[in-house]
């Protein structure tokens, strides 16, 4: 027996409420803004806010996929709540540390980042293995090179 699916009811927009103070917004090259502001700024702020809808997507997808807010397994609140912030904290980081790194490699991503940074780490480590420690100079050259076998989009050579 097939179970009826719910019917999508569409409500119109009422009245706007009294709490909302109009947005902050940009300049908008086309000049349509200033246009539309003279009519309806609810209007104009709903679509801001839907538009900062995606950019919240984005940071979860970012918080899921790289940055273990899937896999925690805590179920009391405040580990729960001390997990998902340090996942959005890392999402902020990697994002600030990718428009850095993205002047030189415009395709640059959180996997090549990760992957730069665990090269890093790799290095560091190995080389506190050996009984006499290389100069500064080497240790940057080798940490550069090591760093880059794992990135999944390399630099342009601008040189």
């Amino acid at each position: 027996m097939a179970v009826p699916r719910p019917r999508t009811q569409i409500h119109p927009v009422m009245h706007p409420p009294q709490t909302l103070s109009p947005p902050r917004l940009p300049p908008v090259e086309t000049g349509r803004r200033e246009d539309a502001q003279k009519g309806n700024s609810y209007t104009l702020q709903l679509i801001d806010y839907y538009r900062l809808r995606f950019q919240l997507e984005f940071n979860f997808r970012d918080a899921k996929q790289y940055w273990g807010l899937e896999d925690f397994m805590n179920v009391n609140e405040q580990p729960v709540y001390n997990s998902a912030n340090l996942a959005m904290f890392m999402v902020n980081v990697s994002h600030a540390l990718i428009g850095a790194m993205r002047v030189q490699w415009p395709a640059f991503s959180v996997n090549d980042l990760k992957a730069w940074f665990r090269g890093q780490k790799y290095v560091v480590e190995t080389l506190k293995l050996l009984p006499v420690m290389p100069d500064s100079v080497f240790i940057d050259q080798v940490v550069s090179q090591m760093a880059e076998l794992g990135r999944v989009n390399h630099a342009v050579n601008t040189t």
